[in-house]
């Protein structure tokens, strides 16, 4: 990794084939994983954290039928050595698993989970993004990920989940905290989905669980006199309500 950070610095010329040449390298088998990390990557509204890229590599409905309680830091920290060991062999050291101190709520710091957070996804250098958001990469990358591939239900699936398996510690729900966050990112990307399927269809349960996650934290954590944010519902018909059940989204691996 610090080699290829310090030869991507040296490079003054010719990045472009620099970079088809790593993405170029992965094998046909991983393709359509390495896409679906790139792109979540580029589109997601800001940066996520490792345990996220997590949660993206399970079923569609995980996160509807995940209960809402915290999981153990050993089996977190099982799952985000192999998330790191997927995301370096797919990604070829493009992105890189970097540290970010929290600064909205400095009272995270001194918990012991806050490696869930502050650990995370970022491209190793600009250009490497920057190239990825070229109209030819991004051809290429679509191609890859395949016709179901749906980036904003993706991330706002695993979001979800994030928020319901978020350690029970106030810091983490008050304004700022690194819980209550991920709400704006959750607004834009359902948003995004929204105009692809229309409101109270696709981004119906994942709204409705979100709300209600979020409701239950709040007491969970003492703070239950505080109204929890939830984008708005244009239809809950129970036509809408359905209409998630009956829809298969490839997995994101």
């Amino acid at each position: 990794m610090v080699d290829l950070r310090r030869r991507l610095h040296a490079l003054s010329t010719d990045l472009e084939e620099f970079f088809k040449r790593i993405i170029f390298i992965v094998d046909d088998l991983y393709r359509q994983r390495t896409a679906h990390i790139f792109q979540v990557t580029i589109e997601a509204s800001m940066t996520q954290p490792l345990m996220l890229y997590w949660f993206m590599d399970q079923d569609p409905e995980y996160s509807l039928k995940l209960p809402i309680q915290p999981f153990s830091m050993q089996a977190t920290n099982i799952r985000l050595k192999q998330t790191q060991k997927r995301l370096n062999a797919c990604c070829k050291g493009l992105l890189e698993v970097q540290f970010y101190a929290s600064t909205d709520a400095a009272a995270e710091s001194s918990l012991s989970s806050s490696v869930l957070f502050n650990w995370k996804v970022d491209f190793l250098h600009r250009t490497a993004r920057d190239f990825l958001q070229t109209d030819a990469m991004q051809t290429q990358l679509k191609q890859w990920a395949g016709p179901n591939f749906n980036v904003d239900f993706i991330i706002s699936n695993a979001i979800t989940a994030q928020v319901k398996t978020a350690p029970q510690e106030e810091e983490y729900f008050r304004p700022g905290g690194s819980v209550h966050k991920p709400q704006l990112a959750f607004r834009e990307q359902l948003g995004n989905c929204a105009e692809e399927y229309g409101h109270g269809t696709l981004p119906y349960s994942l709204s409705v669980e979100l709300k209600r996650a979020f409701a239950q934290q709040y007491i969970n954590v003492g703070i239950s006199t505080v109204e929890p944010e939830s984008p708005e519902l244009e239809d809950d018909s129970a036509e809408a309500k359905s209409v998630f059940q009956g829809f298969k989204l490839w997995r994101f691996w």
